[in-house]
């Protein structure tokens, strides 16, 4: 029987599938099963919902219905969706819903918050994607060959034309997004060019994705496969621009999980299907899993909207320009005198705004500036001195981070009311409108405005000032700042970055432990070093590194959604009581993808002075195929 995860995917994928008239029966802990529009729900990953969306667990959905009739049911293993256990299809149940269904309305029992929630179920889908954001294909051996693959299925049954997705429209699809509003639509274009940043450092242009062996979705949807490696890299791209999106609270609608990327080449609409029945796998069957079919390489993010409408060059409707995967200029490290310069005891009424990470050296730098400035002539504005305590100490609050930089502003803009010479304003400015903020402050105070920007390259930069940083801001908040990272523009570029280290030692050597520090360390002590149970400097290990596996290296299915693939895949009973102590919990590997840190894993795991610790349900005898 399929799953409510196939279900989902065909709700959300087949256009043929009116998604505004499905209903979700699902089993709440406290009320029973409840029933809510298909809509409600936002079907992407968990890691990726805003404060405004509603997510269910799968393995908590009870049925399906189209209209008024259950469609699928897990506890009668229903599936008039698919038909996989002898019943009919969705397609048939809608074609013919008026004459055979309608007059046998099958009632779920209402529930009192059903009548409290009054005409709910009767919102439109709203929850449907509109938008989508993908890399085109215009690699001109590649299209050729994507094109070929067309001709054969063409000629083993022409009816198929209709079919055909135009060459010039080829692309990959990365994430998809329902955008209703302007103001939406205005954010997702801020994003767009937000990620032209993350597009140049995970998907460099001088890189190429390996297109490579034909498939078939559900027999109604031919496509050309991407080779493994780059589903790898391709799903980690994703996460990380899932997480833009999703940073700014838009709607991603419609994600697949785990993500698959690939170019469709031919999709049956439902009419279609009435008349063909499936795309036979005998038309295609020359191109195996090993076919090559040729590379393309990352050349730009295209922002699209939904349909059958083309733009002026053939591609789908833009929302905005395609954002070019260009590498980041060659950057001309601003030498010492020129940064002093800018501040030098002459200079009236300047503005310095310091862009850099945690860690980065910017403030080190905007002190001396602000000393080469002359003697009361400059004064530095910071989130940071928010948190700073008088009687000594830093003591940072999440919570308070709105009212530092409120703070912040509000004594940029008494500095610049008295018509302080030099002001350095000392904050990460991760974003364009953080710096544009201060660049219209200054503008209208009169002042001069410099822009200051320390160097990262990547994750091992980000790593090395994370370590450097006095603050120890966690990893992945600054992960999520270099993602959202965009260049400024004339801004003064300076290298603070530490020398590369010796790939020997990746870190300095801990302190040598006193003698006397030994002579009193207890017997105990001693044991519970030896066995591995106590962590500190004198055993040479200087930084605990701790990551969580499910959920977080790994998006792997739980208990309950696993069991159900595992049976789908196997035709056959799942065996067990138990799930993740049980070597078939990691057996799927199409429904394991990367998590929002792998792409940390490489940099923590194994180096000098640290220790690496990966958080698991998963038994002793579970850790080689955990590993792998």
């Amino acid at each position: 029987m399929k799953t409510a995860d196939d279900v989902i995917k065909r709700v959300l994928w087949d256009d043929d599938v009116p998604s505004s008239e499905i209903a979700v029966g699902y089993e709440d802990r406290f009320l029973g099963v409840m029933q809510k529009p298909f809509s409600a729900f936002n079907w992407c990953d968990f890691g990726s919902l805003s404060d405004r969306e509603t997510a269910i667990p799968q393995h908590r959905i009870v049925y399906f219905k189209y209209r008024d009739v259950i469609v699928w049911d897990k506890r009668t293993r229903l599936d008039n969706i698919f038909g996989s256990v002898g019943g009919e299809t969705i397609d048939h149940v809608v074609e013919h819903y008026d004459t055979r269904y309608a007059p046998q309305v099958q009632e779920e029992p209402i529930q009192a918050a059903d009548e409290e929630r009054g005409n709910e179920e009767q919102i439109c889908n709203d929850d449907r994607p509109n938008y989508f954001v993908a890399l085109r294909i215009t690699d001109a051996n590649l299209v050729a060959a994507l094109r070929q693959v067309q001709c054969r299925v063409l000629e083993a049954d022409p009816r198929l034309h209709a079919a055909l997705l135009p060459s010039n429209k080829f692309h990959i699809t990365l994430t998809t997004l329902r955008l209703d509003s302007d103001e939406e639509k205005q954010a997702a274009r801020e994003v767009m060019a937000e990620a032209q940043t993350l597009l140049a450092r995970v998907l460099p242009a001088s890189s190429a994705a390996r297109v490579q062996g034909i498939g078939c979705f559900r027999d109604r949807v031919l496509h050309a496969q991407l080779a493994p490696a780059c589903q790898t890299v391709l799903a980690s791209a994703v996460a990380q621009l899932s997480g833009l999106f999703a940073a700014r609270g838009l709607k991603l609608a419609g994600m697949h999980r785990p993500f698959t990327a690939h170019i469709t080449l031919a999709k049956l609409s439902r009419q279609l299907s009435r008349e063909v029945g499936a795309i036979d796998a005998r038309a295609y069957a020359g191109f195996g899993p090993e076919t090559e079919l040729g590379w393309q390489a990352p050349e730009g993010l295209e922002l699209c909207e939904m349909g059958a409408q083309s733009g002026p060059d053939g591609f789908y409707v833009r929302l905005c320009p395609t954002v070019r995967n260009s590498a980041p200029e060659p950057f001309v490290a601003a030498s010492n005198a020129k940064l002093h310069a800018l501040v030098a005891p002459h200079t009236a009424k300047r503005v310095v705004i310091m862009r850099g990470l945690p860690g980065s050296g910017k403030s080190s730098l905007a002190w001396q500036l602000a000393q080469s400035a002359g003697e009361g002539r400059a004064e530095v504005c910071s989130a940071d001195a928010f948190f700073e305590r008088e009687e000594g100490g830093y003591q940072f609050s999440a919570d308070g981070l709105a009212a530092a930089h409120a703070a912040c502003w509000a004594r940029f803009h008494g500095l610049a009311a008295r018509h302080t010479p030099v002001i350095i304003v000392d904050n990460t400015h991760a974003s364009q409108p953080e710096v544009q903020r201060y660049v219209d402050g200054a503008a209208e105070h009169g002042y001069s405005i410099s822009v200051v920007e320390t160097v990262c390259t990547g994750t091992a930069d980000v790593a090395a000032f994370q370590q450097r940083g006095r603050h120890r801001v966690p990893m992945a908040s600054m992960l999520g700042m270099l993602a959202r990272w965009v260049p400024c523009h004339g801004a003064w570029l300076v290298d603070t970055r530490p020398p590369p280290l010796a790939p020997s030692s990746p870190f300095p050597a801990p302190p040598a432990r006193a003698a006397e520090e030994d002579e009193e360390e207890s017997a105990v002590e001693a044991s519970a070093r030896e066995e591995g149970r106590v962590w500190e400097e004198g055993s040479g290990v200087r930084e605990l590194l701790i990551f969580d596996m499910d959920g977080t290296l790994l998006l792997t299915p739980g208990k309950a959604e696993g069991i159900s693939l595992w049976e789908a895949a196997h035709h056959a009973p799942y065996p067990h009581p138990s799930w993740l102590d049980r070597p078939e919990s990691l057996s799927l590997p199409d429904a394991i993808s990367p998590g929002p840190v792998l792409q940390l894993w490489p940099l923590c795991a194994g180096r000098g002075g640290a220790r690496t610790v990966v958080l698991t349900g998963r038994v002793e005898g579970l850790r080689a195929a955990t590993e792998r």
